[in-house]
Parts: structure tokens; C-alpha cells; sequence
């Protein structure tokens, strides 16, 4: 095999990941949508981009309503995982992975700068998540301290310090199944940040300023 065994296994998973995504879901029906409008190509990107940003709003109220509710059984787990699974598996397939860094030189500024604040909102959303999983699902996993009643405010403190690996006091892991979460939040955390971000924000920062072939560059 030319490129081995590992590659093909793990390429067909990530376009496995992806297609189990329901962002791809809601992209591929704004699409049909679009067509059946006899739309141009430039509306039916932009009904796409739309049905994203529905999906990001929606993502972030069902994990918001289900800590609101204390919603902590095993649907809710599963359904949250699942958000910061496919969360994760869409910057670094399309970043990474296809090789379709956010500040490639033919991109236009404003393209740039939504995809830059969907990144930032996905790191966000991914501190959320694992915000509502430390204080609802595995609230028994961790010492929270005293006062009781400021303990959604402190899980929300320990998910944000705790995926920048800083150290709060306040609120920590006590059991394995505790540090397991915040371990693999460190993890996830980690491909966002020490990855994705190492590797496409330079380009994007510098995408604008290049000249395009042919052009004089004012100064």
C-alpha cells in the first residue's frame, strides 16, 4: 500500500466523523433549498454560512437549556460528547487536515474573519461544554468548595483555567473518572489551540496585507 495502512484508516474515519456531523446536515439541506431557488452559487455559500451559524446558536442553547434544567442523564451525556466530538473533528479536518488553512492567500478579508471568530467560538463552546459537564453529569467527581451557591459560576472558572492548564483552587478533581474529564478537555484543547491556531492564524493575519499578482502595493 502506497501510503500504508494508518493513513487510509484514519482518513476514512475522520470523513466518517464528518459526515455524522449535523452541521454537514444542515449545510447540505440550505443547499438544496438554494438550488430549488435557482439561486447562484454566491447565495447558495451564503445560505450555507447561514445554516451554520443556526447550528452553532443551536448547539449552544441545548447544552445551555440542559444546564439550566440540570439535565444529567446519560441522553444529555451522550448528545454533549457528540458536540465536542464533531466540535473538535470540523477545524481540524477542514483546517488540517484537507489543508485549507484559514488565511489562504486567495481568501477575501471578510471570509477570514468569520472563520477566525467560528474558530473562537468553537473554543468557547468547547469550555462550555465541559463547563456544564463538570457541574450537572459529574458533579460528584469534584470538590467545589464553599459557598455552594456560586458553583455554576466556578465550573465555568475551572472549564476556562482548566483549558489553558492554569491552576484553580477552587474547584478540583477528586475521583479518576474527574480527571479523566479535565484531561481530556486539556487534550482537546490542545488541538484547537497549540495546533490550529499555530497553524492558521499566521496565514490570516498575513492573507490581507499580500499584494495580488500585477498589482502596486500603496503605501
Amino acid at each position: 500500500m502506497k501510503n500504508g495502512f494508518l493513513f487510509p484508516v484514519f482518513d476514512i474515519l475522520l470523513r466518517a466523523i464528518k459526515y455524522l456531523n449535523l452541521v454537514e446536515l444542515f449545510k447540505c439541506v440550505a443547499a438544496k433549498i438554494a438550488r430549488r431557488r435557482k439561486a447562484d452559487q454566491q447565495r447558495t455559500i451564503s445560505s450555507q454560512r447561514l445554516a451554520v451559524d443556526v447550528f452553532v446558536v443551536l448547539k449552544w442553547l441545548f447544552v445551555g437549556i440542559a444546564w439550566h434544567l440540570g439535565a444529567g442523564g446519560t441522553v444529555f451525556v451522550i448528545l454533549t460528547w457528540y458536540l465536542i466530538i464533531t466540535n473538535l473533528s470540523t477545524y481540524f479536518t477542514y483546517h488540517l487536515w484537507q489543508g485549507e488553512p484559514l488565511g489562504e492567500v486567495d481568501s477575501d478579508l471578510t471570509r477570514v474573519k468569520r472563520r477566525v471568530i467560528l474558530l473562537l467560538s468553537s473554543i468557547g463552546f468547547s469550555d462550555f461544554c465541559f463547563a456544564y459537564l463538570f457541574k450537572i453529569p459529574y458533579h460528584q467527581e469534584l470538590s467545589w468548595g464553599t459557598p455552594a451557591t456560586l458553583q455554576d459560576l466556578r465550573a465555568l472558572l475551572f472549564s476556562f483555567s482548566n483549558s489553558l492548564a492554569a491552576n484553580y483552587e477552587t474547584v478540583k478533581p477528586v475521583t479518576d473518572l474527574g480527571n479523566l474529564v479535565a484531561m481530556i478537555q486539556l487534550a482537546v484543547t490542545f488541538v484547537f489551540v497549540a495546533v490550529l491556531l499555530s497553524n492558521s492564524l499566521p496565514g490570516a493575519i498575513q492573507a490581507p496585507s499580500r499584494p495580488t499578482p500585477g498589482k502596486q502595493v500603496r503605501t
